[in-house]
């Protein structure tokens, strides 16, 4: 995200990092423009510790989106208001 004119013009923005692992993807803005769709994909598959490939949910890099026990990462849409 960069503003377009001013002082800040051009300069980037970082307004979203996806969970650990995973990939944004997908970015849609609605008509108006005051907020973006993005799909998050494949959180969880990846240990923290290591950056190599979860065998299972308790090494998983994250329990996004939901941060509950025993409930797995998932994939999801999120959107952001602009």
């Amino acid at each position: 995200m960069m503003d377009t004119e001013g002082p800040g013009g051009a300069l980037p923005k970082l307004f979203y990092i996806a969970p650990v692992g995973s990939e944004a993807c997908s970015p849609t803005f609605t008509a108006d423009g005051s907020s973006v769709f993005l799909s998050v994909q494949h959180p969880g598959e990846l240990r923290m510790a290591d950056n190599e490939d979860a065998t299972s949910m308790e090494d998983a890099g994250t329990d996004w989106p939901d941060f509950k026990p025993g409930m797995p990462a998932r994939p999801s849409l999120e959107r952001i208001r602009i």
